[in-house]
């Protein structure tokens, strides 16, 4: 679904450098979700305020991962309802969200 030069491009430090902003900076409009069971990690979603509006919409559902068998039990609906409640908190009239073609995970 991703083409593999991007990625073979991709850098575990950049990402964690990006996650770690992410999850540390002061108080603004993104929203991170983690559902668990324990200490293990079932999956996580992302989202955030667009600084101008598309389609109508002024936030985004930015990222969504479960893991396959935390998948087809309402985990993902419930973070996406968490990432909705919490935009919705600064604003959001809606969310924006992408989708892979092809992505039937």
């Amino acid at each position: 679904m991703i083409p593999a030069s991007y990625l073979a491009a991709m850098k575990v430090e950049d990402s964690a450098a990006l996650w770690q902003r992410v999850l540390t900076s002061g108080p603004n409009t993104t929203s991170v979700f983690v559902a668990a069971n324990g200490s293990d990690v079932l999956g996580f979603a992302c989202g955030n305020m667009l600084d101008l509006p598309k389609h109508g919409l002024n936030a985004e559902l930015t990222a969504i991962y479960l893991r396959q068998e935390s998948q087809r039990a309402g985990t993902g609906r419930r973070l996406v309802a968490a990432v909705l409640d919490a935009q919705r908190a600064h604003g959001a009239t809606g969310l924006l969200t992408w989708v892979i073609t092809g992505n039937k995970g």
